[in-house]
């Protein structure tokens, strides 16, 4: 079976591209649905297709901030902790009437 043009993974990373290993938990129907479509996608990958879908969606969430990309997060979240929202404006600024 051909592999869909916009699941194709970009071989063009050059080899100094460190991948990182994260642990995220899934439900488990939506992992038996990935599995499915790695298994079925000859050379696809489960990093290759969580990559693929992470950056549609970044691309969609940036279009919705006004075609542009997110600041860089204030402080670092340590692993395995949820991020605290802080009342901070996506694009960077203080947002003093939030209450996030």
């Amino acid at each position: 079976m051909p592999r869909p043009a916009d699941v194709s993974p970009d071989r063009s990373r050059s080899r100094s591209t460190r991948l990182v290993t994260v642990g995220i938990s899934f439900e488990q129907a939506l992992l038996e649905r990935a599995r499915n479509a790695v298994y079925w996608t000859p050379g696809l990958t489960l990093t290759e297709l969580v990559g693929v879908g992470l950056i549609k969606v970044i691309d969609e969430l940036e279009g919705q901030n006004g075609g542009r990309a997110f600041a860089p997060r204030p402080r670092k979240n340590h692993p395995g902790r949820r991020m605290q929202l802080a009342p901070i404006s996506p694009n960077g600024l203080e947002d003093a009437g939030s209450t996030r």
